[in-house]
């Protein structure tokens, strides 16, 4: 056995434009990514057994590792992701002709992600979902002895699968694409490229839809000029699958309504990403500044109408309030409940460091927000070997 550690980190995330709207084809959004990071190590053992340690849930799991790479299935619903990501990445490894052998996976977030009140964990809307699965993914591959630095398209496409299997394939797949690249301008791949998954998968499955040609569309930006505000409500967080099922009921019910504030929407997203690229690469006019805000809060004007009709929360009247006072007192030249929106989280996008710093103290007075110390950052996962 090889006395080898590896390590693998990926990032949590912040979707600024193309919340809901991102579900539909051609729809495009903006993701970026934060310097905060789940990692996951990998060591070797002699039992031929799979053994988690998710170190923020005080959650472990034990099982053999049969011949084809399966294992069974946690008891403790909160490794659900770890064990399925393995699972995954054993299999293709096994499909790519790599000895497979008894492995220790840990895994640990870095303190934006852990937030804990009352000893309860509180979701930080990070996307550590997301990071847990390419960590585990990219990590437990690159232990066995595949290149993840040179096929990021591989870790990508098995994360996307792995993280689909779980969530019953709800989803776009955004905060997965902004774990592997980094910051992105991001469009889904058609949901019909999955169709043939099940839990009955196997490597030869897996190998095939690796090759296959996906059509989803993945822009790297590099971001240098942005200041983002983020901070958690304390008082519940949001279930982002359900919040997405409400809205697919919306959607069954009235299809003519749903495509046109989809429609409206991603028009709105798209010009605010288009201002936001210039801005990021220097045009601090005062036109391009104002399109930058006027699409952004259309956006958000949007999406809250789309939760209203649909009878989903993703913007509260009270969290309406908060936000216009972030921008009325704390200078942000826009806030928003980012991603599914409800009780995760909210952003304020400033137009200096100055300004972000009036946002966090305005936050910091709200007894319902804990400011996280994040920043952005521009990389996907990266790997160590200890």
């Amino acid at each position: 056995m090889d006395s080898k550690i590896v390590e693998s980190s990926a990032p949590g995330k912040i979707f600024l434009f193309g919340g809901y709207s991102i579900l539909e084809p051609n729809s495009r959004g903006l993701v970026t990514t934060v310097d905060n990071y789940v990692h996951v190590k990998v060591s070797g053992n002699n039992e031929k057994k799979l053994k988690i340690n998710a170190v923020d849930f005080d959650a472990v799991h034990e099982s053999y590792i049969s011949i084809d790479g399966k294992i069974t299935n946690p008891s403790n619903e909160k490794l659900n992701l770890i064990s399925k990501s393995v699972e995954v990445a054993l299999k293709y490894a096994l499909e790519e002709g790599f000895k497979i052998e008894g492995i220790n996976v840990e895994s640990k977030n870095d303190p934006a992600f852990a937030t804990k009140i009352n000893g309860n964990n509180i979701k930080s809307g990070l996307g550590s979902s997301a990071a847990v699965t390419v960590a585990t993914i990219s990590a437990v591959l690159s232990y066995y002895g595949f290149d993840v630095v040179h096929n990021k398209d591989k870790v990508h496409k098995l994360a996307q699968i792995a993280h689909a299997l779980v969530n019953k394939k709800i989803g776009s797949g955004f905060d997965i694409a902004a774990a592997v690249y980094g910051n992105i301008i991001y469009q889904r791949y058609s949901p019909s490229i999955l169709s043939a998954l099940n839990d009955d998968y196997n490597g030869h499955l897996l190998k095939e839809l690796v090759d296959k040609s996906w059509d989803y569309k993945i822009d790297p930006i590099k971001i240098s000029k942005i200041n983002i505000a983020y901070a958690n409500f304390i008082t519940g967080s949001t279930s982002t699958n359900s919040m997405v099922s409400i809205v697919n009921k919306f959607k069954e019910r009235e299809p003519a309504r749903y495509k046109d504030i989809i429609e409206r929407l991603d028009r709105a997203n798209r010009n605010a990403i288009d201002a936001f690229v210039a801005l990021n690469n220097g045009d601090t006019s005062k036109e391009n500044i104002e399109r930058l805000r006027y699409n952004a809060e259309l956006g958000r004007y949007i999406t809250k109408e789309l939760g209203i009709l649909s009878n989903a929360e993703i913007e509260s009247h009270e969290s309406s309030i908060l936000i216009d006072n972030s921008k009325l007192f704390g200078s942000a030249l826009f806030a928003k409940l980012p991603g599914s929106g409800g009780n995760d989280a909210i952003a304020a996008f400033c137009l200096s460091n100055t300004d972000k710093k009036k946002v966090i103290d305005f936050w910091s007075k709200r007894s319902e927000l804990k400011v996280l110390d994040v920043d952005i950052s521009n990389d996907g996962y990266f790997i160590n070997y200890l």
